[in-house]
């Protein structure tokens, strides 16, 4: 027996032509919606910064360059090593969430240990909390400790 998002429908395939047809209509809108500020953000920074700067409303520059780009390069001696600090930063973080994330998934999953729940709820609770109010005392912790 068929469950799930396909369970009504199954027999008709004019109803679910229609029904999947709205989902992805609304999925692509939602889609439009969440990858327009990204695609803003890059078309501009092929832009002058002052046309970027001035308070015209359009979703592309009017004339296209790569003068933003030149000017950050040529900024620091060390533009380039600064670029591939952040790369290194974020493949590192991005990784060693997905491995440490897959594996206490799995311990939640499918070992069975004593204080299991408590832990998950643990997990669940810290993840509850916004990084913005953990930021400012993590910062006031580091400044006192380290004297930076």
């Amino acid at each position: 027996m068929a469950s799930g998002l396909y369970s009504k429908h199954l027999k008709n395939k004019k109803k679910l032509y229609i029904r999947n047809s709205i989902l992805v209509a609304v999925l692509i809108i939602f889609a439009i919606i969440s990858l327009f500020p990204i695609v803003y953000m890059i078309a501009w920074s092929f832009g002058p910064a002052i046309e970027a700067a001035s308070t015209s409303y359009s979703i592309f520059p009017k004339s296209w360059s790569l003068d933003s780009y030149k000017a950050f390069l040529n900024f620091n001696q060390y533009s380039l090593r600064w670029l591939w600090n952040s790369v290194v930063v974020a493949v590192a973080v991005a990784l060693g969430n997905v491995i440490f994330a897959g594996m206490a998934g799995y311990a939640f999953a499918k070992i069975d240990f004593k204080g299991r729940k408590f832990l998950f709820y643990l997990v669940l609770m810290a993840m509850m909390i916004p990084y913005q109010v953990v930021q400012v005392p993590l910062y006031i912790l580091l400044v006192s400790k380290f004297q930076l």
